[in-house]
């Protein structure tokens, strides 16, 4: 009885331990994919006067051989 709860006490110890990894890591996914988002949304911004480079540039090289 005593040997079981022992076990059962160091296997709950344990997946305490790699719970507590797994929230940690998350909550430094969670701050990359913040910034990841401020930057898309800068990048939004300029979508549509990039397009229209693009397509003036693959116009403009589109006749060149």
């Amino acid at each position: 009885m005593l040997e079981d709860l022992n076990t059962q006490k160091e296997t709950t110890e344990l997946q305490l331990g790699r719970a507590e990894k797994l929230v940690n890591g998350l909550h430094e996914e969670s701050i990359r994919w913040g910034i990841a988002i401020q930057d898309l949304e800068k990048q939004l911004l300029n979508l549509t006067g990039n397009v229209l480079l693009a397509a003036g540039y693959i116009s403009y090289v589109g006749t060149f051989t």
